[in-house]
């Protein structure tokens, strides 16, 4: 049994169904018959043209879309039994333009901790940690998102999603925002 199981997925953008699940307007097909297991310590790359529904399985995985066809299992039980909080505290899904909600750089990274019920020491000791391993000036962590470029932004995403500590990390292009440099040492933490 994996982390995530996929069995026959299946998604079909702009289906409608009538209340009794019975198909309205079929829709166009994004994806078809996905099936595979992600276990823990498993690294998959997605890759294909745009528009094939990369970003979309990423979705599915993060259930911020559901599955039309097939069926999504977390830890054996079916996405639809678990609670969304849960899976999401679990899944973390860094998404091609991200946003840090009009919060410094600082708030950013640490409120989800806050959220997990981590003590004040313990948020400290992590975001010390990730500032260092990402490279991040004392003086970046009061600026907010309006006061960063688009790399600066995904770059603090990323420490953002590792600091959580996940079960599973979703990354959808994180390097394309990112300098050369940045690509290597992206490469080097994610290797760690």
């Amino acid at each position: 049994m994996g982390l995530i199981e996929l069995h026959h997925l299946g998604l079909r953008l702009g289906q409608r169904l009538d209340r009794k699940g019975k198909v309205l307007t079929p829709g166009t097909p994004i994806l078809r018959d996905v099936s595979w297991d992600i276990g823990a310590g498993d690294r998959l790359g997605l890759v294909g043209h745009a528009g094939c529904g990369k970003t979309s399985l990423l979705r599915l995985l993060n259930r911020l879309i559901d599955p039309t066809e097939g069926k999504l299992l977390w830890q054996g039980t079916p996405y639809g039994e678990v609670p969304v909080s849960r899976l999401r505290q679990n899944i973390i899904y860094v998404a091609q333009e991200p946003k840090l909600l009009g919060m410094t750089v600082e708030a950013a990274i640490v409120y989800p901790l806050q959220l997990r019920g981590i003590e004040p020491a313990q948020l400290k000791i992590r975001l010390d940690y990730w500032c260092d391993r990402f490279e991040l000036p004392q003086e970046l962590l009061q600026k907010n998102e309006v006061e960063l470029s688009l790399g600066q932004e995904q770059w603090v995403s990323l420490a953002r999603a590792l600091a959580i500590d996940p079960t599973v990390l979703l990354l959808d292009e994180p390097t394309a925002p990112l300098d050369p440099l940045q690509c290597d040492r992206l490469h080097k933490i994610l290797d760690h």
